[in-house]
């Protein structure tokens, strides 16, 4: 059995996507589904069963598909990530790839009748697809990521800095998250997504980082 994690910010699309996949194969399960990029990555990082393979959207609110693909990437060797896409492929091909993700297909060609099938159970397997194709197999897209260093904070969201920024003040994450009237679970994850964009080895560094950009 593969478990499968999707993120689409269209509830139609989410919903038609699951449905696919879980007619596709009787060895699909998708063990959860969700329109927001900080509850994918809370379902990642904190929540079980984990997915095996994420099936992401590139075209998120507020943030693209390859910056929380990336996020994950710098994290987890493992789980395979496709990337799911309403316009042409080339747009975000490059993209996917140095964000560590196995694979990209259009939104279209899975309407019209393409088979998502290979491409998860190659992802699964830790796989590119298909073979050849210029994608990285999940531990070499970790590596070559975990060697690349950026640093630049201002790739960082809006909320991102405001959480650090309340870290950095002393405030606790129940303070933060009645503050900003979110869950601290969401908070933990503007904290991982801004590590992970900085390559930082914890909240501290990061922290630190922005304000040696005196971004607060």
């Amino acid at each position: 059995m593969i478990h499968i994690g999707i993120v689409d910010n269209d509830d139609c699309a989410l919903i038609a996507i699951s449905s696919l996949i879980r007619a596709t194969s009787k060895d699909f399960s998708v063990v959860w589904q969700v329109n927001d990029a900080q509850q994918a990555l809370a379902h990642t990082f904190h929540y079980s069963p984990k997915a095996q393979v994420i099936v992401m959207d590139m075209g998120l609110c507020g943030i693209c598909g390859t910056q929380i693909c990336e996020c994950i990437r710098r994290h987890d060797a493992t789980v395979g990530i496709i990337g799911i896409t309403a316009y042409p492929t080339e747009l975000y091909r490059d993209d996917c790839i140095h964000a560590g993700a196995q694979a990209l297909i259009e939104k279209r060609r899975l309407a019209y009748g393409e088979n998502i099938a290979p491409l998860i159970r190659s992802a699964a397997r830790g796989l590119p697809y298909p073979s050849g194709s210029g994608f990285y197999d999940t531990h070499t897209a970790y590596q070559l990521l975990r060697t690349t260093k950026e640093h630049d904070a201002r790739t960082l969201t809006n909320r991102e800095l405001i959480v650090l920024k309340l870290y950095a003040n002393h405030c606790s994450t129940n303070q933060i998250a009645q503050r900003l009237k979110i869950t601290p679970a969401t908070v933990f994850s503007h904290v991982r997504n801004a590590v992970g964009k900085l390559d930082a080895s914890d909240k501290r560094e990061a922290i630190q980082l922005c304000l040696k950009q005196h971004l607060f």
